[in-house]
């Protein structure tokens, strides 16, 4: 009966049907404990085995001439599991569930052993919605495919085990919890040996007892795990805490992979990790490593990669190696890098033992027009920048390169780039390419793009751009960014290469620096030291000039913007030199 509001003397009853009708939607998880050691499909393992059972959502109806059984507003695809038991509200046994149709429709292994019409009901075993406990002094074996909502092998004098028969999977919607046992020389073990296993949520090891003979540990064999989240290690001694894969199984983690615990990888298992956010990589030795998904990687340490082994970045993964460096254990490992790799290490990317791809035993693939490798060092200045490597790098010739961070980068070869990528110099770093040049590897092919943002520095006679020069003009594209910076250093006669999108020009040397063509500066042309000879060609500055130019009786010079002009002089070399054919001034 309820009491209307405002008129105490009305009442409404409600039928218990509807009052059910209202409660049926919700799924109705448990909390469920083993009794003993047994089956994971055995409702006699399970605590919930008597007339006490776990009651479920909706009413069902079944017959003793069938083996049917029909629900309304039940919810038997998410709480119940086959083998599970069928009872009903009295604790009665119906039967045993043997396949499960749809939400509302199931099939027992034989005829209903009771009768039931329309009625609440109950069950014994484990569903997917339950929340599992493994007690201590027991072994539960996974002898089937089977799912709960959470997995908790509980703390106590004695171990609590979960096996896995055979290459059966287990999948945990929610978070696995492994707690250390609290008596000397125990193990609370997750055995999934050649099995598998899901886990929606994360796994945490739990427990901070430093008494190394009291382990929770998880072993694969050629099995594996996949973990959306991370794992986490309640903090104790490393050797209370353990993961060992023996064979050839495979940990997936979307989540981090903290540098606690032991890690025990054998000589043929892999560690992915395929996260769509930022992953935290363990340091230490691994045996085979990939990277997936866009989420960045960071390394927290150096890695060893197993003998005969891969590292591979795929292609929309991120990887920070940060100062980290990978070398091999053993026999040549290899690194294919189809996505991006980062590193801060001011000896490079690879070439030396000092790089972060250790020279002495690995093998770097050749790269592909997906690779991407990122010099983000935030120092680095000319007398000790960080450098672009091509040694061990197939064919010198790279992928995607970016240069950001800080800093002055600086190749220490000539090197090439593949159709179609792009060269990123970003905004507030230095390119000192020196004597160095870029060239397509493939001229006739798709153009290389450059995006120059920050200083690109050269000292080659030929110039910066457009032929036998910095950047080859043959297959390449040219951006010059707001903040772009070409400096023109070298310390003898030099060419300055005709552009029209020049927006801060540099100049140093003390030597002439002469024009190919026509220039058009937006910004600033800054002659520090040394001359600027027209050449004979037409110079426009819309912003700030100043230094010494060399003219002729054939150059131009148009100085337009609203930006003050510096000092600017023409110096008389010659009766020429100190004139040019027009003059334009416009500001």
């Amino acid at each position: 009966m309820i009491l209307l509001p405002g008129n105490n003397s009305l009442a409404l009853r409600l039928s218990p049907l509807f009052i059910a009708l209202m409660i049926s939607t919700k799924v109705l998880p448990a909390t469920i404990s083993n009794a003993a050691t047994g089956n994971w499909n055995a409702p006699a393992t399970w605590s919930n085995n008597n007339i006490t059972a776990t009651v479920r959502t909706g009413t069902i109806t079944a017959a003793t001439n069938s083996a049917t059984v029909n629900g309304v507003s039940t919810l038997f695809t998410t709480e119940l599991s086959v083998g599970n038991t069928i009872r009903n509200n009295a604790g009665t046994v119906v039967g045993t569930v043997a396949t499960i149709i749809s939400n509302t429709q199931l099939t027992l292994s034989a005829n209903g052993a009771v009768a039931v019409a329309n009625a609440a009901y109950r069950s014994s075993g484990v569903g997917p919605s339950d929340d599992v406990q493994i007690t201590v002094n027991t072994t539960v074996t996974l002898n089937g495919n089977y799912s709960c909502a959470s997995l908790t092998l509980n703390a106590g004098l004695t171990a609590a085990t979960l096996t896995h028969s055979g290459t059966f999977a287990l999948a945990v919607s929610g978070n696995v919890t492994l707690n250390q046992p609290t008596a000397n020389s125990r193990t609370n073990a997750w055995t999934i040996n050649a099995g598998s296993a899901t886990v929606g949520g994360s796994i945490t090891f739990a427990g901070t007892d430093n008494t190394v003979t009291r382990i929770a540990n998880i072993t694969i064999t050629t099995g594996s795990l996949g973990v959306s989240g991370g794992l986490s290690f309640a903090t104790s001694v490393a050797a209370t805490k353990t993961i060992a894969i023996s064979g050839a199984g495979t940990l997936t983690l979307g989540g981090d992979f903290p540098n606690s615990g032991t890690f025990t990888p054998g000589t043929t298992s892999t560690v992915h990790y395929n996260g769509s956010t930022a992953q935290s990589v363990r340091s230490g030795t691994y045996s085979g490593l990939t990277f997936s998904n866009a989420g960045v990687k960071t390394i927290s340490g150096d890695i060893v990669i197993g003998a005969g082994r891969t590292l591979l970045i795929n292609s929309t993964a991120v990887v920070d190696a940060g100062l980290s460096q990978v070398t091999a254990g053993g026999a040549t490992a290899t690194i294919t890098i189809i996505g991006t790799l980062r590193t801060a290490d001011l000896d490079g990317f690879s070439g030396l033992t000092t790089t972060t791809i250790h020279s002495t035993n690995t093998s770097i693939t050749a790269f592909v027009a997906t690779t991407t490798i990122e010099y983000n060092a935030t120092t680095g200045t000319l007398a000790v920048p960080q450098f672009v490597s091509s040694a061990g790098i197939s064919s010198a010739t790279y992928g995607n390169l970016i240069l950001s961070g800080g800093g002055v980068k600086q190749p220490n070869t000539n090197f090439l780039m593949l159709p179609g990528t792009t060269f990123t110099l970003d905004a507030g770093v230095g390119f000192y390419a020196g004597t160095r040049n870029i060239q397509n590897a493939v001229p006739a092919g798709a153009a290389v793009t450059f995006n120059i943002n920050g200083t690109f520095e050269t000292t080659l006679l030929a110039g910066f751009s457009g032929g036998s020069t910095a950047i080859n003009g043959s297959g390449t594209t040219v951006n010059l960014g707001s903040a772009s910076v070409i400096h023109y250093s070298r310390g003898t006669a030099q060419n300055l290469s005709a552009r029209s999108d020049y927006k801060t020009v540099r100049i140093s040397g003390l030597s002439v620096k002469t024009m190919d063509g026509n220039v058009s500066v937006s910004d600033s042309l800054n002659i520090i030291d040394g001359d600027l000879s027209l050449n004979g060609q037409t110079l426009t500055v819309n912003g700030k000039i100043g230094g010494n130019l060399l003219g002729s009786s054939t150059s131009s010079l148009v100085i337009g913007g609203t930006t003050t002009v510096a000092a600017l002089s023409m110096v008389q070399t010659s009766a020429a030199t100190a004139t040019v054919n027009n003059l334009t001034i416009s500001r």
